[in-house]
């Protein structure tokens, strides 16, 4: 060791957890539902590009001035239902198939039993049904 970091041959950062809290403060499933810069600094700015989310999805989002950035994006890779702390009070959807075809204009998302989001408290959660290999952009409206 020349500046007192053990070399055994491995990862390093990856071997002390170093990725893994910052991915945590970036991007976090709690209580079933994705929630966006869960432990990110209010008045720093951030941004990743496809980090994995529980529920095999990609996603790729920036923060600044402490709100996500409109739009954010989503790739279901298997389908499942995307459970999502709402960012804002007003979200809205635009998705195109994986071959970038539009699939559809906006939708206003609703949520568990049915209720349009201006009806939803504005730190309730959503749920959109994806397909696989979609692609979403999720936006204020």
């Amino acid at each position: 060791t020349n500046n007192g970091w053990e070399n055994d041959q491995g990862g390093g950062l990856e071997d002390i957890g170093a990725i893994q809290a910052i991915h945590l403060m970036l991007i976090q499933t709690i209580d079933t539902a994705l929630v966006l810069f869960p432990a990110w600094p209010v008045d720093s700015s951030v941004s990743f590009t496809q980090l994995r989310a529980a529920g095999a999805f990609l996603v790729t989002a920036s923060w600044d001035h402490g709100e996500v950035v409109s739009p954010f994006h989503v790739t279901s890779l298997a389908g499942a239902e995307l459970v999502l702390a709402k960012p804002w009070s007003k979200v809205c959807v635009q998705h195109s198939s994986s071959r970038g075809d539009q699939v559809a204009g906006q939708i206003l998302v609703k949520d568990r039993v049915g209720r349009g989001l201006p009806d939803v408290d504005p730190h309730g959660r959503l749920t959109v049904k994806t397909v696989k290999d979609q692609h979403y952009a999720l936006f204020k409206c």
